[in-house]
């Protein structure tokens, strides 16, 4: 049998959730000797400079397409400086969960900014996710269940990640990307650099630096800026245009559920039978969305 175009697509965007789950545990351990927003600098520069050595096509980048960019880059960076901040002052396993709830903001503002109103199907997979989402988030005392300030900001960090994927979609989905393939490989340094070059200055402006080398600390950022930067960033980019960004939301969503399992796994962070059942909601979310 032979697979379609978007269940393909949705095959590597859940390969793509799957990586960004790990990548919580991953920021945790890094924290131990670097500093939010200089994190975020060294792993998006070593995603830049890892990038071109694989895609030579990146070079040059029109001024037309970074002139068209700029919301999507905006988005990018915010999303990723406010999670990682956030992520800071919360657990790993809660990061994750509420960094998911851009899966509920997306079809809103798909409808709103692109006049694309998604099927009854994909808001009742939203519902689903949205509500195995809060009882992940506040299923247990022990898990955390206050909201606090890292809370708030990944919060924010999941509008700022609804508005990226719609800006994504909207991007990619113009004629030019069919007729020139290449802008898609642009696009992805584009968004790399713009966050490595956007989070030094935010560094040193809204935090006091630290870095404290340990050959620990290099492995944690290759791994983040090659796996978890370069090669999701092209997946993504490449792929997301052959589905819409509800369901791609909905399949994203898988990062919360794999980043709590680590988080369980690797940190010692521990969720009730409440939770476990608000993660299997989620799945079930997601394959209601195949569905529709």
């Amino acid at each position: 049998m032979r697979l379609s175009k978007r269940l393909i697509a949705e095959a590597f965007l859940l390969l793509v959730a799957t990586i960004w789950g790990t990548t919580f545990v991953a920021t945790k351990i890094a924290f131990e000797n670097v500093s939010p927003l200089l994190y975020l600098a060294l792993r998006f520069g070593a995603a830049s400079l890892l990038f071109p050595l694989f895609f030579r096509e990146a070079f040059p980048i029109p001024t037309s397409l970074l002139v068209s960019a700029l919301p999507l880059l905006s988005w990018y960076f915010a999303g990723f400086a406010l999670q990682t901040i956030g992520l800071n002052h919360t657990t790993a396993s809660k990061s994750g969960l509420i960094t998911g709830s851009y899966v509920v903001f997306t079809p809103i503002l798909q409808s709103v900014l692109e006049k694309r109103v998604p099927p009854l199907g994909a808001w009742i997979a939203s519902a689903m996710v949205f509500v195995g989402l809060a009882m992940l988030t506040m299923g247990d005392e022990g898990f955390g269940g206050e909201f606090n300030f890292g809370d708030f900001l990944t919060l924010l960090c999941g509008v700022c990640y609804a508005f990226y994927l719609v800006e994504l979609d909207k991007l990619t989905s113009q004629e030019r990307f069919a007729q020139e393939p290449s802008l898609l490989t642009k696009l992805v340094l584009l968004q790399l650099s713009s966050c490595a070059v956007a989070s030094l200055p935010a560094s040193f402006l809204l935090e006091t630096p630290t870095l404290v080398f340990s050959w620990r600390l290099v492995a944690v950022i290759f791994y983040l800026a090659f796996f978890a930067s370069v090669i999701t960033t092209v997946l993504q980019t490449r792929y997301q245009k052959d589905t819409t960004p509800s369901r791609a939301a909905i399949i994203f969503i898988m990062e919360a559920v794999i980043s709590t399992i680590f988080a369980v796994a690797f940190l010692g962070e521990r969720l009730s039978v409440v939770a476990w059942l608000g993660a299997a909601l989620m799945v079930a979310g997601l394959v209601v969305s195949e569905k529709s």
